[in-house]
């Protein structure tokens, strides 16, 4: 990867973590892909898929086992905007919050979420999305 490209993603405004959902790539290691060429990754999701920067495209993706199985922001940008949206709802609900509150939580982060970027709503993004509304992400997370 060019050393202009590596300062671009060393200056994102990316955490280096966010609860499960992702963990910073501090080496933006290249990524093969069958169908994209210019992959770098970001991060790590949840279950260790690669969060990567499409070069050819500026999409954030998402990869496992080499393939591309979902766009999860249309820009860097997006995704960092996304991530720290989302933390800035921390806590999303009380601990002993029950299930109205985690639906309506859910409901504004998807809210706030597709206002930065549409594609926001769907994969990635609703898997966590899916997440809130259960009750998964109580206070103290």
């Amino acid at each position: 990867m060019p050393e202009q490209a590596r300062a671009v993603l060393r200056e994102a405004s990316l955490p280096d973590g966010f609860l499960t959902i992702f963990r910073k790539d501090p080496d933006f290691a290249q990524v093969q892909s069958g169908d994209r060429d210019e992959l770098t990754r970001i991060g790590f999701a949840r279950e260790g898929e690669s969060i990567c920067l499409d070069g050819a495209t500026g999409e954030v993706v998402l990869v496992d086992d080499g393939e591309v199985v979902s766009v999860v922001n249309a820009s860097l940008d997006a995704f960092a905007r996304s991530l720290e949206f989302s933390a800035g709802r921390l806590p999303f609900y009380s601990e002993d919050g029950d299930i109205d509150e985690s639906i309506e939580a859910a409901e504004v982060l998807a809210e706030g979420l597709r206002a930065i970027d549409a594609r926001a709503t769907g994969g990635f993004w609703a898997e966590f999305i899916a997440d809130v509304s259960n009750g998964d992400h109580p206070a103290d997370d």
